[in-house]
């Protein structure tokens, strides 16, 4: 993989623009979630399903293409 990651610029760009896009919505999440980033300041279970499910809704409604 590495000698055709190397030979190939195709492949290259390819994997780059991915990665771009992964890092931007990652970038855009981290922009938008609520509490301290995202850490939880307690282990209440009611604080971690929400935030698991506001979590699962960004990433099915945001998706970056």
């Amino acid at each position: 993989m590495l000698l055709r990651y190397l030979s190939e610029p195709e492949l290259r760009e390819g994997i780059t623009a991915v990665t771009n896009r992964v890092e931007a919505f990652h970038g855009f999440s981290k922009w938008l979630s609520f509490g301290n980033a995202g850490v939880l300041a307690d282990n209440a279970p009611e604080t971690m399903e929400q935030l698991v499910k506001w979590d699962c809704q960004l990433k099915a409604r945001g998706s970056v293409r």
